[in-house]
């Protein structure tokens, strides 16, 4: 890399996935990079160097399902459709539709976030994201709605 900019460290893991050691992860934990004042994840800066420039609405996604992966060799280029089939074939995502009943129960549960997620066979961060109101806003709006009107 040019003058200012943290070299690329990595070092290879017993899966042959390049670890990046030079730079901070996200919350999600794909390695994150600033260049020309643009911030973007590494294993996309990777894909261009080795491969090609990725075409607009393209993701970057990885075989080996590792995040802090930044091997060329481990990447592939999809669509969102392809992300999401990638992502439900490897246990990411949960493609069973919660219904609203069920995120209602979810909200009202007792329990381990990871316990709850378990019984209703969604990620532990589909419970978070529901007991904090932050997905299925629909459903808290409607309900502040109803409360109001009955008031």
């Amino acid at each position: 890399m040019s003058r200012g900019h943290t070299p690329i460290e990595v070092y290879e893991n017993y899966h042959g996935c390049w670890i990046c050691i030079s730079h901070s992860r996200d919350a999600k934990g794909y390695v994150s990079y600033q260049i020309r004042g643009k911030r973007d994840r590494m294993h996309r800066y990777m894909y261009e160097k080795y491969y090609s420039t990725i075409p607009k609405g393209m993701f970057v996604c990885h075989h080996c399902d590792n995040p802090s992966c930044v091997n060329p060799a481990h990447l592939f280029l999809g669509d969102n459709a392809t992300n999401l089939r990638d992502a439900a074939k490897k246990g990411r995502i949960n493609t069973t539709k919660l219904t609203p009943q069920r995120v209602y129960e979810i909200y009202e549960m007792q329990g381990t976030q990871q316990s709850i997620a378990d019984k209703y066979g969604v990620s532990r961060s589909a419970v978070q994201q529901i007991k904090t109101k932050n997905s299925w806003k629909c459903l808290w709006e409607e309900s502040a709605n109803i409360q109001l009107s009955n008031t």
